[in-house]
């Protein structure tokens, strides 16, 4: 099938593509607007060695990155999370604690975030995190390592999710590819005649004439029978003409 075959093919079946299109987006859009709003707030620390010697200063460095990774690690297991429900008193319910870590690449830093349906709540679990990761050092013994907050979580303004203009406009790229995909397989399976220029081209004759398609009602078929003129009825006799003889 050609180019142009394709493009007259989806010509034809405009509107079913752009209502189908229309439907998926604003369906996509009503569902993603009435999914509840999460939010993350994030708080950076950093994980450092305390030394006694100067000179060790450039290991104390290299091993702190190292530990960034770990506590990046350890800071989402399920006790850090008792840990924070514990220092906030139980004010944020232990299913909706969610932390992670994440470190930055080369510096001995610690990203530390929560995410939460609340704003509040999301930085008030960020802020003890860190307050309870110490407590976690202190108790497994590694008195050297040192958590130090850098900037505390702040109140999140805006939710990270749900994102409904994003989900509407790829639905309206995936509705307009699979419309289109359903609209071609409907011409494909169509028991139609082609444009006066297709069939042409697919006999290699002109076309003369065409007969137009009239959709008659029976109120327009009486009509038509009475602005017909009448008609003298057939018989077999023949009426005699009275100036004849």
């Amino acid at each position: 099938m050609a180019a142009i075959d394709l493009y007259r093919a989806l010509w034809r079946r405009r509107y079913m593509i752009v209502l189908l299109t229309a439907l998926i987006t604003v369906t996509a859009w009503a569902r993603s607007s009435s999914e509840p709003k999460v939010y993350k707030a994030s708080v950076l620390v950093r994980v450092q060695q305390a030394i006694s010697d100067p000179t060790q200063a450039g290991t104390a460095i290299g091993v702190s990155q190292h530990l960034a990774l770990t506590y990046a690690q350890i800071v989402g297991a399920y006790s850090i999370g008792n840990r924070v429900y514990r220092e906030l008193d139980g004010r944020v319910p232990r299913d909706e604690i969610t932390i992670e870590g994440e470190p930055v690449q080369n510096l001995e830093l610690l990203y530390i975030s929560a995410t939460a349906h609340d704003p509040r709540e999301a930085a008030d679990v960020a802020n003890a995190a860190p307050v309870a990761l110490r407590k976690f050092v202190k108790e497994t013994g590694t008195l050297r390592d040192q958590i130090v907050t850098i900037n505390p979580a702040g109140v999140p303004g805006k939710p990270i999710s749900p994102h409904p203009t994003r989900v509407a406009i790829l639905a309206l790229l995936i509705g307009l590819v699979l419309n289109g995909a359903f609209a071609l397989l409907l011409e494909f399976l169509a028991d139609r005649l082609p444009d006066l220029d297709e069939l042409e081209a697919a006999l290699g004759k002109p076309v003369l004439a065409t007969v137009p398609k009239v959709a008659l009602q029976p109120g327009n078929v009486e009509e038509l029978k009475r602005a017909a003129p009448s008609r003298a009825p057939i018989s077999g006799q023949t009426r005699a003409d009275p100036r004849v003889g």
